[in-house]
Formats: C-alpha cells, sequence, structure tokens
C-alpha cells in the first residue's frame, strides 16, 4: 500500500544517495560494512548538513579484499544478498550495495523487503 510509505520519493532518492555515498568512500578505502540496515542509517539534524543520512555501527566492516573473511553470520540475514547468504564472499562491495537497494525499498513502502530465512 503506497499510502503506508514511511518515506517519500525525494527522500528515499536522498536516502540513497547519502547513503551510496558512504559507501563509495567506505569501499574506497577498500572496506565493506555487511550489516547496512534501516538501523545503522542516522540522519543528521545538523544545520550545515541539512538532515544527511550516515552509515552506522562499523562493527561488521572488514577489509573487503585478502581480510580472510570467512564468515558474515552476526550480519540481519533480511539484507544479505543470497550469493552471500550462500557463502559466496568474492563481491562484497556488491553485497552492501544490495543491501542499500532493500533498505531503498522498505523505507519507500514501509513493510521488511526479505523474511531472515535465507530464501
Amino acid at each position: 500500500d503506497p499510502s503506508a510509505a514511511r518515506f517519500g520519493p525525494k527522500e528515499v532518492v536522498k536516502v540513497l544517495r547519502d547513503v551510496a555515498n558512504g559507501l563509495d568512500v567506505l569501499h574506497g578505502c577498500n572496506f565493506v560494512h555487511l550489516d547496512i540496515k534501516p538501523d545503522n542509517i542516522l540522519v543528521s539534524r545538523c544545520a550545515r548538513e541539512n538532515g544527511c543520512y550516515k552509515i552506522a555501527d562499523l562493527g561488521l566492516a572488514v577489509a573487503a579484499m585478502g581480510s580472510g573473511c570467512d564468515d558474515i553470520s552476526e550480519g540481519d540475514c533480511r539484507y544479505l544478498a543470497k550469493e552471500v547468504l550462500r557463502g559466496d564472499l568474492s563481491d562484497l562491495p556488491m553485497a552492501d550495495v544490495f543491501a542499500l537497494g532493500l533498505v531503498c525499498y522498505e523505507v519507500a513502502t514501509s513493510p521488511a523487503a526479505l523474511p531472515c530465512n535465507g530464501e
């Protein structure tokens, strides 16, 4: 039901842009977040930032290349890409992008994007 949306289209685009910019910086430093979800996106109320959305909780963040990362079981499975759930960790930056897409879907439509069953 579109009337139940939590964010309007312009705000969804702002979330997407701000978080994508943050991921670009993180990925540019060769790190991945691995737990992008609504709870880990904060909004700044600082006047000079005009409600900028920011990535929080880097507790699961790891170096994307050569990290030896072989287990990301602590991330929220509702926002993990299917290939990651299946154990394919070959393109973790894209898993962050996938999670951001799910977040944008969720904030635009309200219901959780996917169940947490790995399907």
